[in-house]
């Protein structure tokens, strides 16, 4: 069986035990009378160690489980976690290393403008509950989120070893046509053909990885 089959067969598998435990009367956790919610920062995890298409299917997967669960239809969270899970793994692999780090800060995002829709939807839609209510059971919810994004971290860094990392082939402009690996991904680069190019920019190109 295909290692990338298996990686993304254990992601969805720690999707729903995370979601199981999270969502279980018996076995969530509360601190301040607010349920831990770490769906956000897994969606962005994975984002962050993983391709666009694979994080943004899993966000939608991690957002629909939300949905069903709050409303029983696919509405908010599904797109939502889909569109930011895109966002972050572009971003990401462009300017950014696949790191903890990066994962707590793109997490927390995740999670504020999670916090801040849903304050605003039940502040409206629930009779007596205020904006500023709602959203201080958030900040509860935000602790044991800082707290338990270490662990949720690790084994999405151990899942993600199952596959080697990616490399980029950079062939160089010239005579030669030689291939440099590049063992990460810090930027992309475009190619170009030796024909869309003017003379100044042969130069330039020609140079450049000397």
């Amino acid at each position: 069986m295909d290692r990338s089959v298996i990686k993304w067969f254990l992601y969805y598998i720690a999707l729903i035990i995370l979601f199981s435990f999270q969502t279980s009367a018996g076995m969530r956790i509360e601190f301040f009378g607010a349920h831990m919610d770490m769906l956000p920062f897994l969606v962005a995890a994975v984002a962050v160690n993983e391709s666009p298409r694979g994080a943004s299917l899993f966000a939608f997967i991690a957002g629909m489980l939300c949905d069903i669960n709050m409303t029983r239809e696919i509405t908010f969270y599904c797109g939502v976690y889909f569109i930011l899970a895109l966002v972050i793994s572009v971003v990401n692999d462009m300017y950014l290393r696949k790191s903890y780090l990066s994962s707590l800060m793109w997490g927390t995002g995740v999670f504020i403008v999670k916090s801040l829709c849903r304050s605003i939807v039940l502040s409206v839609s629930v009779k007596g509950a205020t904006f500023v209510e709602v959203l201080s059971y958030e900040g509860a919810s935000f602790v044991i989120f800082l707290i338990a994004s270490v662990v949720v971290y690790l084994f999405v860094y151990l899942i993600g070893r199952i596959t080697p990392v990616e490399t980029i082939t950079l062939m160089r402009v010239g005579k030669n046509q030689k291939g440099r690996i590049i063992p990460s991904r810090p930027k992309r680069y475009r190619t170009l053909k030796m024909g869309d190019v003017s003379r100044r920019e042969e130069h330039f190109w020609n140079n450049l990885f000397k």
